[in-house]
């Protein structure tokens, strides 16, 4: 694949060692030493870049943040998500996105840096909660909390063989869940459970009890710290109008009724 990055899974970058050794070693994404003193702006050819922002448009509620203007630590995520390339100048990630959503979070620098290291620690091998479960649980929350850019981006992360892959009946069936046939008793109580927090802040003693059934204390804890971190992301992309969300409020507008006949 072309430009192959770490934003191929979606809202994640670097930090934690094991993670790190993982997808670079299994999923070949490549190490860089980024030198500030050398970078460059390069061209478009070959890069996936999309056409730049018109001033004024919708999406630049906020200024981004330039190749030249990141700190040393935002360079090294920019490097793993866009190469060598400015990403204001030439933006545009390997899944397709614009990638504003890094070079926006990217004016709060140690947020920033906090926000890659919790999501990418989410996204890790070997945790408690089953990936599968994880997508899910990630896919409902953009669902309910209209996220368009999380739901297309973990779509792709529900496909990857060295990650997990969820049958596509079960991804077809995502949005109708309720009334699909294809899943486990176990996946219905995690998607009951995130449907709960995300559109009513809270989850009934009933639903509660279908998840202890099922899955351990720790598991529970970790499946609501995904639920939540994915929710907050998604209001930041749809209040700075990021990414694939930058529709939110043109989208509600009064359709004119049809002109009166004389």
């Amino acid at each position: 694949m072309a430009n192959k990055s770490f934003s191929r899974i979606g809202l994640s970058t670097l930090e934690l060692d094991k993670t790190r050794d993982s997808y670079e070693n299994v999923l070949g994404f490549k190490t860089v030493r980024f030198d500030g003193s050398k970078s460059k702006k390069v061209g478009n050819e070959g890069s996936g870049d999309l056409p730049r922002k018109a001033e004024g448009s919708m999406g630049n509620r906020v200024k981004e943040v330039s190749l030249a203007e990141a700190t040393p630590e935002t360079r090294a995520i920019y490097q793993r998500v866009f190469g060598d390339k400015d990403p204001v100048a030439h933006p545009g990630t390997a899944t397709g996105s614009p990638g504003d959503y890094w070079t926006t979070l990217a004016l709060v620098p140690d947020i920033f840096k906090l926000s890659t290291e919790i999501v990418w620690g989410l996204l890790a091998p070997g945790r408690k909660l089953a990936p599968a479960l994880r997508e899910l649980a990630i896919l409902r929350t953009a669902i309910v909390g209209d996220c368009k850019f999380e739901y297309s981006q973990h779509l792709k992360v529900s496909q990857m063989p060295e990650v997990v892959v969820i049958p596509k009946e079960k991804l077809t069936a995502i949005k109708n869940w309720t009334t699909a046939d294809v899943y486990t008793a176990e996946e219905r109580a995690v998607m009951a459970a995130t449907d709960e927090l995300i559109g009513r802040n809270m989850i009934e003693d009933a639903t509660f009890a279908e998840l202890k059934r099922h899955l351990t204390d720790e598991q529970i804890v970790e499946l609501f710290y995904v639920i939540t971190t994915y929710r907050m992301h998604g209001m930041m992309l749809r209040a700075l109008h990021l990414e694939f969300d930058n529709d939110t409020t043109a989208r509600m507008q009064e359709v004119p009724a049809p002109a009166a006949k004389a």
